[in-house]
């Protein structure tokens, strides 16, 4: 796995979690 797949991947967890957190803040 290179450096930049890690990179990239954890931007997608982190802005997974922070959709459904501001989904979570709207409801």
């Amino acid at each position: 796995i290179g450096l930049g797949a890690l990179i990239s991947g954890a931007r997608l967890i982190s802005d997974g979690m922070l959709q459904a957190a501001s989904e979570r803040y709207e409801y």
